[in-house]
């Protein structure tokens, strides 16, 4: 979640994979300039080779937070 986000943010990472995000990481990574891009179908390994090669989507649904709510 968001506190997630910020550790990602304060160690200067620029880019992420990921099937999901929520609204508040979403505009956190914004804010940082931190790249979210959609993962495909297969392994991490597989999607660092499709960020390497150029071939990930950036992702462009987010969904409200879970906090409280049953997912």
């Amino acid at each position: 979640g968001i506190r997630a986000a910020q550790v990602i943010a304060d160690n200067g990472v620029k880019a992420v994979i990921t099937n999901r995000c929520g609204e508040n990481a979403e505009k956190l990574f914004r804010n940082a300039e931190v790249f979210i891009y959609a993962a495909q179908k297969g392994t991490a390994e597989e999607n660092i080779a499709y960020f390497n090669e150029n071939k990930l989507s950036l992702l462009n649904e987010f969904h409200s937070s879970f906090h409280g709510k049953e997912k």
